[in-house]
């Protein structure tokens, strides 16, 4: 009985570490969010990846992830907010940038997409548990994997 109980406690933390792997931290200014994707609308996108196949992935638009944090976005985003860019930080310390306005449906509408699942599945220990999808990119060298955080910063003066 002991051993069953062991066995439980174990599948039991496999599965919450699990989940909790599929989120990811987004910050602007004093604001702070862990992200569960899993607890988000998503929608399918089909874009190539590195492989120059398509596929279709399993996605929360990025323009719902930074509302989490209240990131400045339509009419609001001007003046200063237009050199805002979003820094995304890959588990392997890869990052991509990107500037809110080229994300912004009402500047660039530039869609990037926070994705857990591909072709039905989730994504591979290489690619995931989250990863950057970025359908409108000529090369996929934006498409963080392992994707951990989302930062919107200042740019450096």
């Amino acid at each position: 009985m002991l051993q069953m109980k062991s066995y439980i406690v174990v599948i039991s933390a496999l599965l919450c570490a699990s989940a909790y792997a599929q989120s990811v931290e987004v910050s602007y200014q004093q604001k702070h969010a862990t992200v569960q994707l899993r607890e988000m609308a998503h929608t399918n996108v089909l874009a190539k990846g590195h492989d120059n196949v398509s596929h279709t992935f399993s996605c929360v638009p990025m323009k719902t992830v930074l509302a989490t944090v209240q990131a400045p976005n339509g009419d609001n985003l001007r003046g200063a907010g237009v050199s805002l860019v979003l820094l995304a930080s890959a588990k392997d310390n890869y990052h991509a940038a990107f500037t809110l306005a080229e994300l912004d449906e009402s500047i660039g509408d530039k869609p990037v997409f926070v994705c857990d699942k591909q072709d039905g599945e989730a994504l591979s220990a290489s690619d995931g548990p989250v990863r950057l999808v970025v359908p409108s990119d000529k090369r996929p060298a934006r498409w963080v994997r392992m994707l951990t955080s989302l930062e919107i910063q200042r740019p450096q003066t």
